[in-house]
C-alpha cells in the first residue's frame, strides 16, 4: 500500500529483485462519512486493516483497504503530553505493529518517546460523542500550503 497526499489508497505490486519497479494495481478513494480524507501517511497492517496517521493530526485511521472508507479513529490527541518531552518534537509520525505479540507501537517526528498502544472498541452511548470528537480533531484541512499541497 501507499499514499502520495491525495485521498487515493494505491495498492501496488511490488515484485522481488533488483532494479524491477512497482506498479500500480488499483487505488480507492480514501473516505470518511462519505468524504475523501486527504494526507493519510506512515502506513501499517493490522489484521487486514490499514492503519495510517493523518498528517498534522493527532490521529490514526483505520481504512478498509477494499472500499477505502475509515472504520475507525484512533484519537491520541494528548499522548505526546505524556511524553518526558512534550514541548520539543513535531507530529505523530511512525506507526509499527509486532504481529507474533500483537503490539502496536506509535511515536512522532524528532519525540524521544516511543509509546505501546492497546486499542479498545467505543461502542454504546460513548460511540457518537467519540466519533464526534475524533472527526473534529482529525479531519485534515482540505490543503496543507505549509507542506506545498495546495
Amino acid at each position: 500500500y501507499a499514499t502520495d497526499a491525495s485521498n487515493k489508497l494505491h495498492v501496488l505490486d511490488v515484485p522481488t529483485g533488483e532494479g524491477v519497479v512497482a506498479s500500480l494495481r488499483r487505488s480507492v478513494t480514501i473516505t470518511d462519512n462519505g468524504e475523501p480524507v486527504r494526507f493519510a501517511n506512515e502506513l501499517e497492517v493490522i489484521h487486514g486493516a490499514v492503519f495510517a496517521n493523518i498528517l498534522e493530526r493527532p490521529c490514526l485511521a483505520r481504512i478498509d483497504p477494499e472500499t477505502g472508507k475509515i472504520t475507525g479513529w484512533v484519537n491520541m490527541g494528548t499522548l505526546k503530553s505524556t511524553s518526558p518531552n512534550d514541548n520539543v518534537g513535531e507530529v505523530l509520525n511512525g506507526i509499527a505493529y509486532d504481529e507474533e505479540s500483537d503490539r502496536l507501537f506509535v511515536t512522532g517526528k524528532m519525540w524521544a518517546t516511543l509509546f505501546e498502544v492497546k486499542l479498545r472498541e467505543v461502542t454504546g452511548a460513548e460511540y457518537e460523542d467519540a466519533l464526534i470528537e475524533a472527526r473534529a480533531l482529525c479531519t485534515p484541512p482540505k490543503s496543507l500550503a505549509s507542506y506545498g499541497y495546495p
